[in-house]
């Protein structure tokens, strides 16, 4: 069972959209996730419950608040929804999945779901994916188009697969990126080459760039931690060769 807790009731989602930052291959979408969150210093909107995500109680810098390891943050200038993530979740967790999944699509809201696909190449590549009028959004920011036949696996794959299921309107976004480390390279061109054009918010994510190195330092430990994870339980996309 999984129970979304409104901290905050002044706020309406009704058709905000929503990034997800599950952890997953180099960490792409949790960095990507938690930088947006902080510089448009959103507000927390909700904490989620499930029995199916590892109890984990996070605190801030600065703050004497625990929070749970799944938290939604809002900015309702920008009709924009962020969800925070720390600690792996299970592509096996239906009914964390399930209960996020009809939560999103109780409340009209667009989700983005990002994930890396693992490279040897500096260069980063975005592209992206959909399910129902999603498409257009893709189109009206000019978001490339896969050049592969692919798979998108672990807890992103699982949502995504549900929301096609449902007929929920959902972009999976995707960057090439680092398999074992953290890539905050990777997160920053998707927030600008895919996120910023699809949302219409505008970050200075040089500050992203600046840092990358502590980043990686930050986040080497739970990195680590989803190496050690089963292959299903770590969200990425990978081309066709690796599953033949």
């Amino acid at each position: 069972m999984t129970r979304i807790k409104e901290v905050d009731d002044s706020i309406d989602p009704e058709g905000f959209t929503l990034v997800e930052g599950f952890p997953g291959t180099g960490l792409v979408a949790k960095i990507s996730a938690d930088y947006i969150k902080d510089h448009l210093d959103m507000d927390l909107y909700a904490e989620v419950y499930s029995e199916e995500i590892p109890s984990i109680s996070v605190f801030e810098q600065g703050s004497r608040n625990l929070k749970p390891a799944v938290c939604i943050y809002a900015d309702p200038e920008n009709e924009l929804l962020v969800l925070k993530c720390d600690a792996p979740v299970s592509a096996k967790a239906d009914g964390f999945i399930s209960g996020l999944t009809d939560w999103i699509d109780g409340n009209n809201i667009t989700p983005i779901y990002q994930l890396g696909i693992p490279s040897r190449s500096d260069e980063k590549k975005v592209f992206g994916v959909s399910i129902g009028d999603a498409e257009k959004e893709l189109d009206a920011a000019e978001v490339p188009k896969p050049e592969t036949v692919g798979g998108i696996s672990g807890p992103t794959g699982a949502v995504l697969e549900r929301s096609q299921e449902e007929e929920i309107s959902s972009i999976g976004l995707t960057v090439s990126c680092a398999e074992q480390l953290p890539d905050p390279e990777a997160a920053r061109t998707l927030i600008e080459e895919a996120i910023e054009p699809i949302t219409g918010i505008d970050l200075d994510t040089q500050q992203l760039a600046e840092t990358a190195e502590q980043i990686k330092e930050q986040k080497k430990k739970l990195a680590e931690k989803m190496q050690q994870a089963q292959r299903d339980e770590t969200s990425q996309a990978y081309p066709e060769e690796l599953y033949k």
